[in-house]
């Protein structure tokens, strides 16, 4: 099989002088190397065709309007350059101080900076409010509540985080941030009991990385002696929020005499005795 290597540009057999209809209905033309020319080489002719009318390249915030309105009629008499502009300074109707346009960028009048028209009830007020965690208490979906409201689900996050509504499985509300155990166990704490376990999983033995709760947050247990031994990656992603005896009969591994003496300790200090240091 013979590969052809054809030439590009005016060389090239299926050149069509280099002129070509944009989708948008304007007329593109091959110039390559021109400052107004895009990554293909190309330019709107309407531009090229104004920039040389009025001598000087042309400007991004100036656009060129066609007098007739036929897009592709490119004469220099039916072409205007307009400058991209929304209007003279005007200063905001709530009394602020602040200037704004006219116009946006659309060509609609503007009387107010973005959010400082007072006289726009929100959505959701105070009695809003009140009836939205009625809803979210009663089960109903993000989905109703949106709808009740006419507003959007994002609108609904920000309105629920900011009510501290509680999470639901399934929703897109976030998750609180997860607490780092380490840094609720002071140093001398820590060091004591990896000191304790020579540095091992109380578990399995390995060398630890880090502290685990025998009783989970999840299910009661605080940062408290007793309640912490160290642990290796692999152990406290094993057990998780199990409960210490389901996990162990799943594993089927025998706990420690240091984990049996933590536990003992837990009981005497019921979970609510915090770090002491030893006097």
């Amino acid at each position: 099989m013979v590969k052809v290597l054809f030439s590009k540009g005016s060389l090239h057999p299926h050149w069509k002088g280099g002129r070509s209809l944009a989708s948008n209905g304007y007329i593109l033309v091959k110039v390559p190397n021109h400052p107004m020319a895009d990554v293909r080489g190309y330019a709107y002719e309407h531009r090229l065709v104004a920039s040389r009318k009025a001598g000087r390249p042309l400007l991004r915030a100036e656009i060129v309007r066609h007098i007739n309105g036929n897009k592709v009629d490119n004469r220099p008499e039916n072409l205007r350059i307009v400058r991209r502009t929304s209007g003279a300074l005007r200063e905001c109707a709530c009394g602020c101080g602040r200037k704004i346009t006219e116009r946006d960028g659309t060509g609609r009048p503007r009387r107010f900076v973005s959010g400082h028209n007072k006289s726009i009830p929100s959505k959701i007020g105070p009695s809003g409010e009140a009836e939205l965690i009625a809803m979210w208490e009663r089960g109903d979906s993000v989905q109703s509540i949106t709808q009740r409201f006419g507003v959007s689900k994002v609108t609904f996050y920000k309105v629920a985080h900011r009510l501290s509504l509680p999470r639901r499985h399934g929703t897109g509300m976030r998750r609180p941030p997860k607490v780092n155990t380490a840094r609720l166990i002071p140093r001398w704490a820590a060091r004591e009991l990896m000191e304790d376990f020579d540095g091992l999983c109380a578990y399995c033995g390995e060398m630890a990385t880090g502290f685990d709760h025998i009783v989970p947050v999840s299910r009661g247990g605080t940062t408290m002696p007793g309640n912490i031994v160290p642990c290796c990656k692999r152990c406290n992603s094993s057990k998780g929020t199990k409960w210490l005896e389901d996990w162990v009969a799943l594993k089927n591994i025998e706990i420690s005499d240091g984990v049996l003496d933590a536990i003992a300790l837990s009981f005497e200090t019921g979970y609510t005795q915090p770090f002491k240091e030893a006097s």
